[in-house]
Order: C-alpha cells, then sequence, then structure tokens
C-alpha cells in the first residue's frame, strides 16, 4: 500500500487517498472523494462506469442541499442497458422496446373492440371538465355495461341530455317533465277523435332481427296525421313516434265519444 502524491518530491499529500492494483479509495472512515478541475474544466470518463451495490447516483441541486437519485433495482436477472433517444419531443413520454432502446412518443391509450366480451365494466366519471385530472371514480352499483349484450344497466335517475337506445329499455318507472312552470302557448286539442281514427296500427318484424310481431305504428304515416308526436332526424325525416305524448290525443279522444255517448243517452 502506498499514498499518491503530486510526485513532486515534498510536495504535499493529494488528501488521504491510498491505491492498490487499480482500485484507489478513501483512508479516513466515511470520508467523501472529489474530483474537481479548476474552473470550467470538466472530469471525461472514456469507459462504462459502474456504479456498485445497488448504491445510488445522486443528482445535487444548486446549493447541494437535496438530490435525485437514479439506482438500480435490488436484484436484476440479466443485464439491461436503456439507450436515450437523440432528440427531445415537447409533450411525449419515453417508450422502450425490447432491446431497451427509448424513443418519445405520443401519450395515447388504445381502443380494441370488444364486442363478444361477457365481463361487466364501470365507466369511469370525474368530477372535472377541462385541463387533467388525478383521478377517476367508478359507481359499480349504480352504472354498468356488458359488450356483449350492449346491455347498459343505471340505477336511478337518467336525467339531463337526450339518451337514444336501439335495443330495449327496461326502468321501474319513466316520467317526463310536464309543470305548467315549463310551458307556454298552452292552447287544448282539437278535432283528436278524428286525428285518432286516422291511425292505423301495424304488425311488423324488426328488420335486424331485435323483435317478432311487434305492435305498433309507423312513424312516417303518423307525421300525415299528427307531426308533433313523431320525432325527426337531423334532416327532417320522421324517426320515432313519442308513444307517450299520443296519450293527450286519447284522452281528448275519449272525451269526445263520451260527449257523443251523453247526447245519445238525451235522445232517447
Amino acid at each position: 500500500m502506498r499514498r499518491i502524491t503530486t510526485g513532486i518530491v515534498g510536495g504535499p499529500i493529494l488528501g488521504q487517498l491510498s491505491a492498490f492494483d487499480s482500485a484507489v479509495s478513501g483512508v479516513v472512515p466515511n470520508a467523501n472523494i472529489s474530483l474537481a478541475p479548476n474552473g470550467t474544466g470538466e472530469v471525461f470518463i472514456e469507459s462504462h462506469v459502474q456504479i456498485r451495490a445497488n448504491e445510488t447516483i445522486k443528482l445535487m441541486d444548486s446549493d447541494n442541499s437535496n438530490f435525485v437519485g437514479l439506482k438500480s433495482p435490488s436484484t436484476v436477472a440479466s443485464d439491461i442497458t436503456y439507450t436515450f433517444p437523440g432528440t427531445i419531443t415537447d409533450g411525449y413520454v419515453l417508450k422502450t422496446n425490447a432491446t431497451g432502446e427509448l424513443s418519445w412518443i405520443e401519450p395515447s391509450i388504445t381502443i380494441t373492440n370488444q364486442g363478444a366480451d361477457t365481463a361487466t365494466y364501470y365507466p369511469a366519471i370525474t368530477t372535472a371538465t377541462s385541463g387533467t385530472v388525478t383521478g377517476v371514480s367508478t359507481a359499480s352499483s349504480k352504472l354498468s355495461f356488458q359488450p356483449s349484450s350492449g346491455n347498459l344497466t343505471i340505477t336511478g335517475r337518467l336525467g339531463g341530455a337526450s339518451a337514444s337506445f336501439t335495443g330495449n329499455m327496461s326502468a321501474a318507472t319513466i316520467t317526463e317533465t310536464s309543470s305548467v312552470m315549463l310551458k307556454e302557448n298552452i292552447s287544448p286539442i282539437e278535432n283528436a277523435l278524428e286525428s285518432i281514427v286516422q291511425l292505423a296500427g301495424k304488425i311488423y318484424d324488426r328488420k335486424d332481427g331485435s323483435s317478432k310481431n311487434e305492435a305498433g305504428l309507423i312513424a312516417e304515416e303518423v307525421n300525415e296525421i299528427i307531426p308533433n308526436v313523431v320525432k325527426k332526424d337531423e334532416s327532417g325525416n320522421p324517426e320515432s313516434i313519442h308513444y307517450s305524448r299520443l296519450s293527450a290525443y286519447l284522452i281528448e279522444a275519449v272525451k269526445s265519444i263520451k260527449t257523443e255517448i251523453d247526447l245519445l243517452k238525451k235522445v232517447k
């Protein structure tokens, strides 16, 4: 074992260091070893560097009070080398391939059509309307969806914006807002009986096979008689019927029939 000096006879010792073969180590316990070039000089290492025994590379802040550390896992099954990309792309994240080569990619989520999936999924919900979120929530007992059947299960009320269902909808109760506080330009229905008797009930099968021998009305035919109970598409073509609104016409039609019956009774 020998001490390293400046190489000048009688010169000062270069710290408390010792050298043995190709190893340089400190003599004073727990003392740091510093490589500090004069001025703006840099330390060049033209070979691989090993940080052994799961130790940490510490990147200190400007006043050397805190650091950002990089270290390997406690156990590595085989050697891994990560090769950084040579450019920077704003807003992108790093991705590695099977060989450890890193590249910048835009954050994204892969979408897969799982129409045959029989699992039950719970839609994610959040209180945020813009920006970013730190987490999302689900309501498993209130809202769920099964891709294979297309069943959307809602426990509670479906309110707010309109909802469209191409399949069957089942609910304990269905109500429509109807308070006079929400309405204006109110007028009575006239000639309700004449309108109702012009409607033609039909029996039909759905072309998509979802229903056979179904009873109902044809939207285009109803539109010619009572257009205000027919919903149109964006092009103005009849699309569906507000069957519940037909009840208003039926009520007035029944009242007209009752009036006629009462008159007949008086004649007798």
